[in-house]
């Protein structure tokens, strides 16, 4: 029968400190019009979690992986896969807003979070861009799709799929960023690759 604790005399297995990924981050511009909604709709619902620090508002493109100690090599290795992607700037439109599962394993803890339609075909097209190129690398394949969102913050409470005005932007780099895990402070910009196409190389 499986322990939820360590047996005594057992050490526990050492908890990561470093996540590693792949994201879009809006400039300031951008970011404050997402708090700006973020706050109308905790307002407009109820909701009392906290919002996701403006400076780290972002879009997920890639998920690296949960580390125990900074991964040099594995940074290393991901960052030349980014620097032979090929893709052209694209334009993301946000306009909907919903209540994702709870995955956390934080009881009654749900994220709500910002997404879009044909909007966002431009990330999952970075998505398998990235997927591709890292598994070039011997990265372990990525699954092909994924759902392109910005998370605004958790609440106990889910609310319904509902239409918002839209939040749109360009989209001419990506970034590698490091998140210190249980930690407040600011993410690390490990490294941030310009969008291009074939012909301006």
């Amino acid at each position: 029968m499986p322990h939820d604790k360590p047996l005594p005399g057992v050490a526990s297995p050492p908890q990561p400190t470093d996540r590693i990924f792949f994201a879009i981050v809006p400039d300031t511009a951008v970011a404050a019009r997402v708090e700006k909604l973020a706050e109308n709709l905790r307002q407009q619902h109820d909701l009392h979690g906290s919002l996701i620090d403006v400076e780290h508002l972002h879009i997920t493109v890639l998920f690296v992986g949960n580390y125990v100690g900074y991964p040099q090599d594995t940074v290393n290795a991901a960052s030349w896969a980014a620097s032979h992607v090929i893709q052209a700037p694209f334009r993301v439109q946000l306009n909907h807003v919903l209540t994702f599962a709870n995955k956390s394993g934080v009881v009654r803890r749900y994220p709500t979070v910002l997404c879009g339609d044909e909007g966002v075909l431009g990330v999952e097209t970075l998505h398998r861009n990235l997927s591709d190129a890292l598994h070039r690398c011997g990265f372990m394949r990525r699954p092909s799709t994924m759902t392109p969102h910005m998370t605004l913050l958790y609440d106990r409470e889910k609310i319904v799929a509902q239409a918002v005005p839209p939040i749109e932007f360009d989209v001419g780099e990506f970034v590698l960023l490091n998140r210190h895990i249980g930690q407040r402070r600011q993410y690390t910009v490990l490294g941030r690759w310009p969008l291009h196409d074939q012909s301006s190389r």
